[in-house]
This record gives structure tokens, sequence and C-alpha cells, in this order.
């Protein structure tokens, strides 16, 4: 693969290697590559890559090459730490496979030490620093790090001892905080301002000196304050009053002000000569100056309009005595809380991430070790340098300083910086740009946007430009415009927002627009230039904050549209974490009725209401129900659910006192299946993945924390705190599923469609906190009893200046939003038309400033105006003289013509107001009209009993096709199922233990296809069998999947093996024997003709995870590979690592036939590549096999997948899913005494 040129600013970012750097890098700017290509550089001595066409006649001087261990390089998240280290590792493999054979010996040996490399976060780096030097640092060198749970629970309890110690011996100071702001209150404020004050100081007894200080000199202007009051109120009093009309509401309020002058003149004497002290009436009186002056006449607008700005000034240097107390008691407070808290994480052998940060840079101002690392490193990079905060710029400051050697390089975006509520400061980006240029550097704009067409990045500096006057950048597009259509669509929903129900309704207009472009619209460049439709997996939805996703998700169930959420951090609000809990306290607590009825009503038993009606309180917490006197009034079903439960109930109760909560939790989940309930409900898959989650944070419970009672205990903890931790992840980027995310977790990804919903929420620009620590004027508190002094000291300065930073942020929130998109941008807002203030570019909303900006008069912009309406419209049915109302919900029949005398009314919830050059949702011009679905959707029809009366049939007696539950059934169950139903049902629905070592999926039989005339009978048992016994066949097969996932170069082949096996622990004399067998299979692969066009390949995927859509279903799955050739043509490619002769290859490769065909289907519809090539490649003979995949081939599996899964949601009795008539593919079969009992029966 050739690397493209890069531009002039990205080729100064990777050569300039000797002096420090800064580098400002726009959205879609290539700022990985560019890191990627630095890092190499960097270890080459030289770039890797060509210049500038415009600068091939410099030459390429180079320096001295380092190693990795003389290069840090940091990043943001973990994530981008991996994702660069992998970058890194596949250009040096490069790099070795073009080099010269003398030098392949040193990459090879490079390649080696940058998997040991510093590549990581700032915590990652400081917890590395601190291992290497625990004495110097004064910590546990076997301490860890707490997890942010953890670190709440544990500085909690510091907060409640520290509070109650002070009660305990009636502590002044602690009394008299709770009096002003509460108990619990008072907990929730420090426990909020503790961890953000650390990042700045933790000497709080120096915090409050420090704070006094500043107080005082605030105070210090008082005096010349209140003689300018003075002065402002005889110039309003000079004034010929007597000559103006004293009707007028100012000339009134003026003479009271003259009548009253005489004695505010003694008050404010009198205050002077107290030495300042602050009384309530001073608050009542300087309230009062500026209040009830009307509109001014313009003989007293000047001289009242100043008085009226300087009483706010004045204020500010009011410091009431109470003020300067709570200072100090809050000071004495903290400091306690830090000594409770850092003993009890002494007691844990335990650190939190400020630890880390804070002990680093205590550990670099020490000369020994900062001279130590100046003689170990040469280079320092530093990603996201935006999102720095004062405390981490002080690490970067001790690493530098002194060390004349250690070039810096740091990459950030100030447009980018939306991380305040963290502590990030922009402004230690803009102040280091500063610094790097008085020292000699340099700074480098990377303005070309590489990701996103044309049009938008046009529509995004137009905006930014209004929005960002004085420092916005223009970014450059490279991608030009891949149609003429508007890649820009607002909808605007003309109600005033606020309401649920309008929120409801734009979230239905968003599902409704998902549906109109989903398969219809044509708006997703391939790589040959063509367009193809959109798909579930290309759409994101962007949030600024998630409050109101629940709404949103309710929307989207309801249009049957699959969705994720990523980094969702509600975990422990999760219905099945519930659920589970509820069974772990009933075990601990038998008598807990709330508990039990949870457990009992939960899918793990599904009792009906009605039976736990009738069992009643007392009757629920009964040793034996079978013995109540209402027993005999439940029904049959409810009455076996309860006496499994009840036998289970004993089971687990007498497992949890030798068992830990994992292996109960274990227990609970095979005896109920659970996990296959769970699937079958939407979203199934998400709610198992958090159900594996919580067993697997069970796993990794210490010993004294793992028994059924302390780990439940722990939950309840984290439940109770409401403790923010992420779903399972349960997804890929290449399932076909919407994605539904954070602005901020976006950051540095990118989407071909961005919908950015709910843009008319009004910014909360108020910090919630009553504690606040600038580093120029130290500790602000608010007040909650003493309101009145909120208006004193430096409150209200610093409220105004985190407003106008909030505001700034939001911005840049914006513009990381809109940046994400790479094809499409949908801008949804319900905003009325008709305000009387028009919007300005000040204004709270992101609407707004669309708004104000006039986007709808903008050439390439869709503007479409929705005008709201009842959320189901109700009309008449007309059938053959009788009327009935039809509700119908949705664009059920949008698509369809009405026949005979019915009328549908069809809901739209809003309908379109008529704008010039708008048009609707989905114009014809763009939509694929062979994909629109014609299937009704959420009909709800209201039958009167007269009507019933006449046409019987009219009542629902089956469930329609549309009612059945969407599933979700990965490949592998997909072809148990045609392999043998029966299998299925024990396997997948009953969850029953494999009685016999089952057929590992890559030698499992497929029956998907019946074959009437096979020259040779179907596989035995025998020919499948592994001709290795001693190496598990699974264990191969894994390995070597994972070694060819990773493989691009044959040089490559022996670190990916030793990579593979480590990853699996398999090392030592245990790895050198695998190492021939796999060697031999990977071998020859890599000299077949195949992986020569694997090579070749122009775009390729390795184990690419997916989710087909099919009808309400879906299949999951990981395809080993899919590649583009040069000439556009797509080939699906499997391995197979069965044991088979040739002469059983034919017959081997027409039962894999079905999953190679399933896979081109994944490729076509979720893709769009035309495939023309689907090949199975069997490792140990070296032989491919084509699958045929014509569009009769796929259209009949398509077919069958339908009838499958429909077969599956419909069914759940076990003569439904008959035994395969394949007998030869019994002999295997996990559940062949099972089976073959049924027979004999």
């Amino acid at each position: 693969m050739t690397d493209p040129r890069p531009t002039t600013g990205q080729w100064k970012a990777i050569r300039d290697l000797e002096r420090h750097l800064t580098v400002s890098a726009g959205a879609g700017a290539g700022k990985t590559w560019v890191l990627t290509e630095r890092y190499t550089t960097m270890l080459a001595g030289r770039p890797l890559i060509l210049p500038p066409l415009e600068l091939e006649a410099e030459g390429q001087a180079g320096v001295a090459p380092s190693r990795p261990g003389q290069i840090v390089a940091i990043t943001f998240t973990k994530e981008a730490a991996g994702e660069m280290k992998a970058r890194i590792r596949e250009r040096l493999s490069r790099w070795k496979a073009d080099a010269e054979d003398e030098d392949k010996r040193q990459i090879a040996l490079l390649q080696e030490e940058v998997e040991r490399a510093v590549i990581t976060t700032i915590h990652g780096y400081c917890s590395e620093l601190l291992r290497q030097y625990p004495l110097e640092a004064g910590i546990d060198p076997q301490a860890r790090v707490l997890e942010e749970s953890e670190a709440v629970f544990r500085l909690e309890e510091a907060v409640r001892e520290a509070l109650d110690e002070g009660l305990s011996r009636e502590d002044a100071g602690v009394l008299a905080l709770l009096t002003e702001y509460g108990y619990e209150p008072l907990v929730r404020h420090v426990m909020e301002f503790y961890p953000s004050v650390r990042e700045q100081t933790e000497d709080f007894a120096g915090m409050a000196t420090q704070t006094l200080a500043k107080l005082d000199e605030l105070q210090a202007g008082l005096a010349p304050a209140v003689e300018t009051l003075e002065k402002l109120l005889r110039n309003v009093l000079s004034v010929d009053l007597d000559a103006l009309d004293g009707k007028k509401g100012s000339v009134a309020r003026a003479l009271r002000l003259r009548a009253e002058y005489p004695e505010i003149s003694r008050t404010l004497a009198n205050w002077r000569d107290s030495g300042w002290e602050y009384l309530p009436e001073i608050g009542v009186l300087l309230e009062e100056l500026t209040a009830g002056w009307g509109t001014l006449v313009k003989e007293l607008k000047p001289d009242v309009n100043a008085l009226k700005a300087h009483v706010p000034t004045l204020s500010r240097h009011i410091v009431p005595s109470g003020l300067r107390e709570t200072v100090v008691h809050l000071s004495q407070l903290l400091q306690e809380i830090h000594i409770l808290y850092t003993e009890k994480k002494t007691r844990d052998r335990a650190l939190d991430f400020t630890d880390l940060q804070n002990l680093a840079v205590r550990l670099l101002q020490r000369a020994d070790v900062r001279n130590w690392q100046a003689k170990r490193l040469r280079f320092l990079m530093v990603d996201e340098f935006q999102d720095t905060n004062p405390v981490q710029k002080r690490l970067l400051d001790a690493l530098t300083e002194g060390n004349d050697d250690l070039r810096l390089f740091v990459v950030g975006d100030a447009k980018q910086s939306i991380y305040r509520f963290r502590g990030a400061d922009v402004q230690v980006f803009l102040d280091t740009q500063d610094e790097v240029g008085r020292s000699g550097g340099e700074h480098v704009a990377l303005a070309h946007n590489f990701r996103t067409q044309e049009p938008i990045i046009a529509f995004v500096n137009r905006l930014f430009e209004l929005l960002m006057p004085e420092t916005y950048e223009p970014m450059q597009a490279t991608r030009p415009a891949a149609h003429s259509r508007p890649m820009i669509e607002v909808l605007h929903l003309t109600e005033e927002p606020g309401s649920v129900e309008q929120k409801l309704a734009e979230a239905r207009t968003v599902a409704r627009r998902i549906r109109e472009m989903v398969g219809r619209e044509t708006l997703i460049p391939n790589h040959d230039g063509t367009l193809r439709s959109v798909q579930y997996r290309d759409i994101t939805i962007l949030f600024s904050a998630m409050t109101h996703v629940y709404i949103y998700e309710h929307a989207l169930q309801q249009a049957g549209i699959p969705y994720y959420i990523v980094g969702s951090r509600d975990f422990f609000r999760r219905q099945e974490i519930f659920d589970l809990v509820s069974v772990l306290q009933v075990l601990v607590e038998e008598m807990d009725t709330v508990a039990r009825i949870g457990a009992l009503r939960s899918p793990l038993f599904g009792v009906s209401d009605e039976a736990l009606y009738w069992l009643g309180r007392e009757g629920l917490v009964a040793p034996d129900w079978t013995q109540l006197p209402n027993w005999h009034r439940l029904a049959p079903d409810d009455q076996a659910k309860l006496t499994r439960a009840q036998t289970l109930f004993r089971l687990w109760r007498e497992e949890k006192s030798y068992k830990n909560a994992a292996a109960v939790l274990t227990s609970i989940l095979q005896h109920t299946g659970y996990e296959q309930a769970l699937f079958l409900t939407f979203g199934g898959d998400q709610k198992v993945g958090n159900v594996r989650k919580l067993l697997e944070i069970a796993h990794e419970q210490p010993a004294e924390r793992a028994s059924v009672l302390a780990f439940l205990s722990d939950l309840q903890k984290r439940i109770d705190g409401e403790v923010k931790e992420e779903d399972a992840q349960v997804e890929s980027d290449q399932s076909d599923v919407v994605k539904i995310m954070t602005v901020h977790k976006s950051k540095g990804l990118e989407f071909p469609v961005v919908i950015l919903p709910d843009m008319a929420r009004t910014f909360n620009l108020s910090e919630g906190g009553k504690f606040r620590y600038d580093p120029q004027r130290g500790l602000v508190p608010s007040f909650t009893e003493n309101d009145a002094w909120n208006e004193f000291g430096y409150s209200t300065l610093l409220s105004e200046e985190n407003k106008a930073k909030a505001l700034a942020e939001e911005r840049r929130k914006l513009y990381v939003a809109m940046t994400r998109a790479r094809d499409y941008l949908l801008l949804v807002g319900t905003r009325a038309l008709d305000k009387k203030t028009p919007p300005t570019l000040e204004d709270s909303r992101w609407f707004g400033w669309l708004q104000a900006a006039e986007v709808e008069k903008w050439e390439g912009v869709k503007w479409v105006h929705l005008g709201a309406q009842e959320d189901v419209m109700t009309t008449e049915v007309s059938v053959d003289g009788f009327q009935t109302d039809a509700a119908i919900n949705g664009d059920a029949f949008a698509n369809t013509e009405p026949t005979g005398d019915a009328v549908f009314a069809i809901d739209s919830n809003f309908a379109f107001v008529e704008t010039s050059n708008q048009g609707n949702f989905a114009p014809d011009e763009h939509r694929n009209e062979s994909a629109v679905s014609l299937e009704p959707r959420d009909v709800t029809v209201h039958i009167p009993a007269s009507l019933a009366a006449h046409f019987p049939l009219l009542g629902p007696i089956q469930p329609r096709p549309d009612e059945i539950p969407g599933l979700t059934l990965s490949v592998s169950a997909l072809l148990t199922y045609f392999t043998c139903p029966r299998q299925y049902y024990y396997k997948y629905a009953l969850r029953l233990p494999e009685l016999a070592r089952p057929l590992e999926d890559t030698q499992q039989i497929s029956l998907f296809d019946a074959v009437e005339a096979v020259e040779e009978p179907n596989l035995t048992p025998t020919e499948l069998a592994d001709t290795d016994a001693e190496h598990d066949p699974t264990v191969r097969g894994t390995l070597v999947h994972r070694v060819l996932e990773l493989l691009q170069h044959p040089a490559d082949l022996q670190p990916l093996l030793h990579r593979a096996l480590t990853e699996r622990k398999i090392v030592g004399e245990e790895a050198q024997r695998w190492i021939p067998l796999l060697t031999g299979d990977i071998q020859r692969y890599t000299e077949s003709r195949l992986f020569r066009e694997v090579q070749a390949a122009t775009e390729q995927h390795s184990e690419m995870m997916f989710r087909l859509l099919v009808g309400k279903h879906a299949i999951t799955g990981i395809i080993d590979k899919l590649y583009r050739k040069p000439d556009g043509r797509a080939v699906v490619l499997d391995y197979k690592t069965n044991r088979i002769t040739r002469r059983q290859l034919n017959r081997t490769a027409h039962h894999y036939t079905p999953q190679l065909q399933l896979y081109t289907l994944v490729a076509e519809q979720l893709l769009g590549w035309h495939v023309e090539r689907a090949v199975l490649y069997f490792t140990a003979l070296d032989a491919e096999a084509d699958v045929p995949v014509t569009p009769a081939d796929l259209e009949e599996m398509q077919s069958r997948l339908h009838t499958a899964c429909d077969h599956i949601a419909r069914h759940d009795g076990e003569t439904d899913f008959p035994q395969t008539e394949e007998t030869g593919a019994c002999g295997r079969c996990p559940y062949q005494l099972i089976c073959r009992g049924d027979m004999l029966s």
C-alpha cells in the first residue's frame, strides 16, 4: 500500500525533530496518521514517506535514530493509546516488508521494543513512573489504583466520619457549616468539590490563608467604592427634578430618593465608622437603590444608569464576616477529610487517579529523578493537549525542565476543547503555544480536512466564522461533493420546546426520518464514486447531554430501529441488574418481601401478578407456598413456577454458604435460562452483555469481598449511590445498528450520517456546586441560608466568568458534533416560529444560533418546517354503512394506496409546512424504491361491538406477522438450527448442558441445504474428527484465525505466532509443540495465490463483526475476511482448519455453503459491495473451494433465513423443533442420549 503525500503542514509536523512543536489539528486533519508517521520518523531518524511534491527538491536531512524507550507518547484515552500502538505496529511491518535485508533485523528489534514502549494515558504514565520510584514517591510498591466507584465510597465514608466527629465534639465550624447547608447537601457539595480542588491544591490551610488575603484586598476597595456611590447619588439629585414631570415613574423615583437621601447618607457613614462590618440593611439599601426606576427620562438616564452599573461593583467589595468564617471552617473540614481519606487509601494499599498525578509531579521535582529521566528521554509527544488541566501541565513542565535535549511535540485543537467539567483548561494549550514560540519552537496548523464532503465543510466554516469570529481557523476540504443534493438538513418543529410530549414528538420525528433514510436514500459514496443507500450502521445520534435519551430509545423501539448506546453509564440502573440483585437479596434476607416480588415477577421465574396477589405479603415469606390456603386459586403454570422457585431458592441459599457470589450467580443463570429469556426481548444482546459483565465484576472481587453478602452490599452501595458505570459493550462499529452517544464520546470518531437532536435544549451555564476554587482568588463559597451573601465577594464575578467560558465551550461542543459527519448532517430542534424576541448569536440554545445565522436561507441547506398535530389522528372508516374509528399510529401505510371505501388517516405527528426549494423528508429523486417496505406497523384499530358482531373475523385470532417478537441469533445458533432443529432447542431454548463433546464450529455439519443427489454420503464424525489428537482443534482454529487476522507480510509470521500463543497463555515448551503445526498451516497460505490477492486488495476487513437484519430479527457473527480487488469486485473469504482429505473437500465445502452465502448477504446489504466470489480456504490442504453466490442463490438464502427466524420466534415447544432426518449428523451431537431416548420411547 502506497502512503499518500502529506500536506506541507503535515510534512513539517512529521519531519521536524530538532525543535519544539505545537500543532493545531483541525477536525479530520489526519492527526493520528501524522502521529504515527512522526513516531516512526523518530525511530528511523528520517521520514518513511515522500515529501509533498512542492518540497521534493529540498531533500530529507535526518537525525540520529531513536529507540522506543527514548520516547514518551501520551494520549487522552486508553483506546487512543491502543490505536496508536496498533498503527505503529502496522507501520513498522510495512517498513520492514520494504526494507533491505540488512535492515530487517534492526526493524524486528524495534517491533519488539515498541510492545514495551510508553504509549499511554497521562494516568498510565504517572502510574508507571511511580512504580519505578516507589520509595522516592513514598508509596507502597504494591499499591493499586482504586476504581472510580471505590474512590467515591471511600471519600463518602471520610466525609461522613469527619462531620460525625465534628458533631460529637460540638465543633463550632462543623456546626456552622451544617446550619448553613444541612447535613446531606453538605455531604454532596463537599464530595463534588474535593476531587476538583485536589487538581489545584492539597494544601487546604494554605488555601484558607490565600483566600483571606484576597478578601482583604477586595475589601480594601470598599471605601473608594462607597465614595463613588455617594458621588453618583449626588449627581442624580443634582438634576432639576422640580422642572420635570413628577407623574413619570423615573422622576417620581428620583424625588423619593431625594427625600430618603439624608437617611441613606447617615447609614453609609455609620457603616464606614463600623469598619465596614456588613449588616443586612446594607444589602436592602443597595438593592433598593437600583429598583423602581422604570423607563428613564433623558435628563436622568446617564446618571441613573451609572448608578445602576456601580452598585454591583460595590457589592463585590463587601466581605461579610460570615464569608470569612465559612472559608476557614470549610478549609478545616477539607483538611480533616483529606487526612481520613488518605488513611483509608493507605489501609487499602491504594491510590486514586488524582494521587497519580500529584505524586508524579512531586516525584519529578526531585533532581535525581528528573536527571535520570533527562538522560533517558529524547522525545515527548502529547495528544489532545487542548484538554489538559493545570496539574498535567505542571507534570510536563517538570519533565522538560533542565533537559535541553528533550523535544516537546504537543497536538491539539482549541476548537475541540470540551472537557471543562474534568478540569481541562483550553488556556493551557494556548499558553503552551506562546511558550514554545518564545523558546525557538514553532506552531504548525493542519487545516486540511480529509473526512468530510466539501458542502458540509463550507457550512461549518460559514457558521463558526460567525460563532467564533476572532479565533476560528477555517478548514480546507479535500473531499469534493459526491452528488448535487443538499447534505445539511434541518428539521424545525415549530412548537415551544420543554414538555415531555414535545420531546417525544421530536424523537418520533427522528425515528421516522431514520426509517425514511435506511435502505431508500442513496447518500453514502462508495470507493468507486457510486452511491449506496443508507444503512442503520451509518447513522449516529449525538446528544449534548443524555438527560432525555430514554425518550429517543422509546421512539426507536416503537419504530423497530435497532440501536446501541455507546458509553451509557447506567449499568447499575438496568432492570436485568435489579432482577439479579433481587434474587441475591432473597438469599441473604429471607423475609424481604419486596425482593421476593422483584425476583418472582422477573423473567427469572415469570410469576404473574395475580399469583402474587393470592399469596399476599404474609404468604410470600411462608416456608412452603403449597400449604397456603389460597394455593388452589393459582393457575397451574403459576403453581409450577412457584414450586420451582422455592426449590431453587433453597438450593442457592445452601450454595451461598460454601460458594462465592460469582459461583452463585453462575448457578442462578444456569438453572433459570435467564440469559435466553433476555435474548428474546428488545435489546436482548445488550441485556445479556450486562448480565455477563455483572458476573465478571463478581469474579474480580478480592477474597474478602467475594461472598454473596459482601458482594450484595457492594452492589447496593453502587445502586444507592447512583454510581456511573458503563454498560457492557456488545456491539461493534460494524454492527448494523444506529449508534447513540454523547458528543464527548464521539471525540476522534467519524460517521457517515450524524443526527443532532434536541438542539433547542437550553444550556445549563451555571455551576451546580456550592464551593468553587480559583487559582487567583482562592476558595469561593456560595450560600444557602444567607443567600444575600452570594452577591458579595468574588462569587458573582466568578459566576460571570464561568458562564462566558461555558458558553464558549458550548460553541466548541457544537463544532465537534458537526465535524463528526462525513456525508450527511441532520439537525433537529423544536422552537416556536412566533417568538417576539428573535434569537441572537448569544442565544443559549444551539438551534437559536442556526436561526440567528439565518441558516434557513443558505444555499445547500434543506430546512423543513414541521407543524404540530395530535399524537394520533382519528378518522372515520366506512364499511358498508357501518362506521368506526381507526387510529393508525406511525407512517404505517405511507407508501400504499387506499382501496374501496376505506379511508385511513396516517399519523405523522407533524404536518409539513411548505417552504420554497425544500420539499419532503425524502425526495423521490434519491430514493431506492425497490427497498421500500410496504409492511404496516403500529396499527391500532378500535372496533365497536356492533361491527364486531356482524364481522366476527375482524377480531384478532392469530398474531399478525408484525407481532412476531424480534430475535437476535448468532450464526452458530442459526447453523445449529439448520443442522438439527431439535439440537437448537436443547442447546439454545432449554440451555441444557452438553453431555458429550460437541463439534467445534469449524467442523460442524450444516444441513442448511437439502441436497437430493450427492455422489457420496454425508461426512461421518470419524471423517471430520481431528487427526492430531495432541492438539485441541478448537484452540488450533482460534490460533490460526488470530494470526491470519493480523498477517500482512510473510516475514511477520513468526512474531505473530508468538503473539497469538502468548495471548492464549501458551508459552515455553507447550508453545514449541504448537509452532510447527501452526507454521505449516499458515506458511502454505502465505505462499498461495489467494494471499497475494489479499495483499493487493484496495480495502479489506478482518474478523468483521456484523448484525444483519432479517425482518424483525437480527443475525450476528464474525466474518474472517472481506476484501475488494483493484477492479472493485469483492471476495468473501473464510478460513477452515479442518483435518480432511482431498476426497472430502467438495462434500465439506457443500456443508459450509450456507455460511458463506450468509456472509455474502452481509457484504452486499451492509457494505454495499458487489461480491464476485465466496471462497473457503482449507489451511491443511492449501485448497480453495468456491461457494455459489448468484442472485438466485442469495434470494433463496434470504427466504430461508426469514422462515427459520420466524419459526424460532413463534414456537417454544419441543415438538415444534423436529429431529434431523440426516442421522449421519448425530454421531457427535452433545444431546444424542436425550434424543435417542426420545426416539426409543
